[in-house]
């Protein structure tokens, strides 16, 4: 039965005057007798918030934005607003996930479409995905890149998503004999598609859906397990082997590296340890000095705000870390045990300095356009690093990359860092089966790391 009732008080003069100067970009429903009742238009309201807050993160990034932008945009209230949500975080979180669930379902439906669990399916959904960031690339955006922006909340809402990937893409990587890899390298593949779409969003012209769905598929079916006798358990116990070394050498390793004697090195350490406690937002050069040990007199000389030490710490931990990789690529006998000796080395760091690698998988992304730069631009060397000695398919720099960080977040968002090296040989087989095919790479894992 229809319902006459007044819309809340959102529209006409009221709602220009409160917010001059932001256009709305949704017509406003009807003032006076309609036919929506109060559901219909809560979920009316809601759905233009969530637009204009994909709107209001593509112009001014999610720490630019301020909850007077969104409901601007939405043409709603403020009371509208909270009558809905907590806040501008509380919000941006909805509307994120809203949109995974909403592309994600999209993906399943046209995976299940093939009928079965096949390289057809795989492709499938890959193709919607590809497909719909370049429909919405704003929207993608959101999710995959600004989620990491906002804080330990953000980081989770995306690891939920590629968790769910994970769930939908592992059964399409079974080969003939029913074998799917295991779980931790199926991780480190969905960081990899992760990596390249991301690093199409960022190209600002939007993924080409087609070329893009055909790389990230290429990339995803390469680790299925090949169907040759004794290939998936000679893959699981190559695996396995490698993760016992690294947990029984977890369970040795000192509880915390010894503090240097430099002065600046403890004031950069003491910026990290800080800021995986707290907002970047909201150290103090005083509470830096403190943590370090030195006088606050010390911190002005070294540095002309916390900001700046933060950024330095990020800084020198990521030349540290592309030293390793660096490093590893001289010592190896060829490219793939180059990319066996890098991964171990850096995530055998990570693991032994906690802070660091807080600091460069999550505070990085949150610390201000500056430190987010620099991150990616850290994320691209190493992925440079990384693939440079092989053959080199479409984005496999940023595949490799992304395998790296997502597999680094989810350590620490599930508090396993210090087994971090446990899953080296998982993210070396998903770098290396896309290059060279996944017998090749196999191989390549029984011989020394």
């Amino acid at each position: 039965m229809s319902r006459n009732s007044d819309v809340p008080a959102e529209s006409g003069d009221t709602q220009t005057r409160a917010h001059k100067g932001i256009a709305p970009i949704y017509r406003h429903l009807p003032r006076g007798p309609h036919n929506l009742n109060p559901r219909e238009i809560e979920a009316h309201q809601r759905a233009r918030i969530h637009g204009a807050m994909v709107e209001a993160v593509a112009r001014a990034g999610y720490e630019g934005v301020t909850v007077r932008q969104v409901i601007g945009l939405a043409g709603v209230s403020r009371r509208s607003f909270y009558e809905q949500f907590a806040n501008r975080h509380d919000c941006f979180l909805m509307t994120a996930r809203s949109i995974a669930a909403r592309e994600l379902r999209r993906a399943a439906d046209a995976c299940r479409s093939e009928q079965a669990f096949t390289g057809r399916s795989l492709a499938a959904a890959l193709a919607r995905l590809a497909a719909s960031a370049g429909e919405q690339p704003n929207a993608f955006r959101l999710v995959l890149g600004e989620s990491l922006s906002a804080g330990d909340g953000g980081a989770a809402l995306l690891g939920e998503v590629l968790g769910a990937c994970e769930r939908m893409i592992a059964p399409a990587l079974s080969g003939e004999q029913g074998a799917v890899p295991p779980g931790a390298s199926v991780r480190a593949m969905v960081g990899s598609l992760h990596g390249m779409l991301a690093a199409a969003l960022r190209e600002r012209r939007g993924p080409a859906g087609e070329v893009l769905a055909g790389e990230m598929s290429a990339t995803a079916l390469a680790l299925r397990v090949p169907s040759r006798a004794g290939a998936a358990d000679e893959l699981a116990s190559r695996l396995r082997d490698r993760a016992r070394r690294a947990a029984l050498a977890a369970s040795t390793r000192a509880v915390a590296p010894a503090e240097p004697d430099d002065p600046r090195e403890r004031m950069l350490r003491s910026a990290l340890r800080l800021a995986a406690d707290q907002p970047a937002a909201c150290l103090s050069g005083p509470e830096i000095a403190d943590g370090a040990g030195v006088p606050v007199d010390a911190f002005l000389e070294a540095f002309p705000n916390r900001g700046e030490c933060l950024e330095a710490a990020l800084a020198c931990s990521g030349e540290r870390l592309k030293t390793i990789a660096l490093r590893a690529e001289s010592a190896a006998a060829d490219w793939p045990q180059a990319v066996r000796l890098g991964l171990a080395g850096m995530l055998g760091h990570l693991a032994a300095n906690p802070a660091q690698a807080r600091g460069l998988a999550l505070v990085a992304h949150r610390a201000g356009p500056a430190a987010r730069s620099r991150s990616a631009e850290l994320e691209v060397a190493i992925g440079d690093v990384l693939t440079r000695g092989g053959p080199r398919g479409a984005r496999a720099a940023e595949a490799a990359a992304g395998a790296l960080w997502h597999t680094v977040r989810q350590a620490l968002i599930d508090g396993r860092q210090r087994l971090l090296p446990a899953f080296s040989d998982h993210l070396a087989y998903a770098v290396l089966a896309p290059a060279v095919g996944p017998d090749a790479a196999i191989a390549a894992l029984r011989g020394p790391c």
